[in-house]
């Protein structure tokens, strides 16, 4: 291989390359399965430089035994002996680099940012430095690289979110639970949630959900939420869904399609924490569509209310409202 195209590799690899140098690179990779299995050693090579510099030992054993399953035949060996003494001085000599810029910087510029969504909490929304949108759930943790030119895209989390990943052919996104299942993405929407069962929903694109081994549990296509057990690692099941019914709770508002009377007081009585007076008999054959926003007040539910339902509505005090229907 020659030294330019090795050259182009690792700046691909550390994000530094353009749009043409990346599509060029994707190009020499896949036209044959030489080409493939050379950039797909020199891109675990790079990895493990990058896990040993800024991680912890678990990260480091984890990035390893990856390796290790690659390396099925001394052919094989032998091509990576080739690269590590390459990517070894690259290696030295980036560092070298580094600390006459500041390694310190470079090190903090890579460190974990957590972002902790409280019970009770609105949904958080943010993006990633690589551009992909995360919608945080409320009793949920999340976790993510500062550096934006990082070739690492793993993410953690805990709890519930929805991902719209900014595709990158080049640098697979991960994400690992507390669990230890794990998605693997390269650009999609989906919504995960963690707990006794590990749930995800494919909106659009693909993912492989993987057990704590890093060994692949399912490939998902669109529509399909896959539920699988953290303790075994097993896929309990894989469904066709409507998967807007599952990541309706990113949304500030929720529609109801077809909404009884009674439903509608049940949403003042939790949303809002008053006790609604009306009579049933008026109501029986009341049913409609209703859209209701998370951050409205009360007076604004009830005016929309009046809009859709010939209502009139009295404070009977600070937690007691009156409804009754106009004829």
């Amino acid at each position: 291989m020659e030294d330019h195209l090795l050259e182009r590799l690792q700046a691909c690899f550390r994000r530094r390359a353009s749009l043409a140098e990346r599509a060029g690179i994707e190009h020499w990779a896949t036209a044959s399965k030489e080409n493939l299995a050379q950039y797909t050693d020199l891109r675990f090579m790079d990895i493990i430089h990058q896990v040993q510099a800024h991680s912890g030992q678990a990260e480091i054993e984890d990035t390893v035994r990856i390796l290790h399953e690659r390396i099925d035949s001394r052919s094989t060996i032998r091509r990576l002996h080739r690269t590590v003494v390459w990517l070894g001085a690259a290696a030295s000599l980036l560092l070298m680099l580094l600390v006459g810029s500041g390694i310190a910087r470079y090190r903090e510029t890579n460190r974990w940012i957590s972002v902790t969504n409280p019970a009770g909490s609105p949904v958080k929304d943010f993006k990633l430095p690589d551009g992909t949108q995360v919608f945080l759930n409320e009793k949920s943790s999340f976790s993510y690289r500062e550096n934006r030119y990082s070739a690492d895209r793993t993410v953690r989390l805990d709890g519930e979110a929805w991902f719209d990943v900014h595709q990158d052919v080049f640098h697979p996104f991960l994400v690992r639970t507390a669990d230890g299942v794990a998605v693997r993405v390269v650009g999609t929407e989906f919504n995960l949630k963690t707990g006794k069962q590990v749930e995800a929903v494919l909106e659009r694109g693909r993912i492989e959900l993987l057990d704590s081994q890093g060994r692949p549990i399912v490939v998902m296509k669109p529509g399909q939420m896959a539920r699988v057990s953290p303790q075994t690692g097993r896929l309990l099941s894989l469904d066709e869904v409507r998967t807007s019914q599952y990541t309706k709770w990113r949304n500030p508002y929720t529609v109801y399609e077809s909404i009884s009377f009674e439903g509608i007081v049940r949403i003042i009585e939790e949303q809002y924490g008053f006790h609604v007076q009306y009579l049933q008999k008026d109501f029986e054959d009341v049913s409609c569509r209703f859209v209701v926003w998370k951050n409205d007040s009360l007076d604004d539910f009830l005016q929309i209310l009046g809009t859709i339902i010939p209502v009139e509505y009295t404070f009977v005090n600070d937690h007691i409202l009156s409804i009754t229907k106009k004829y």
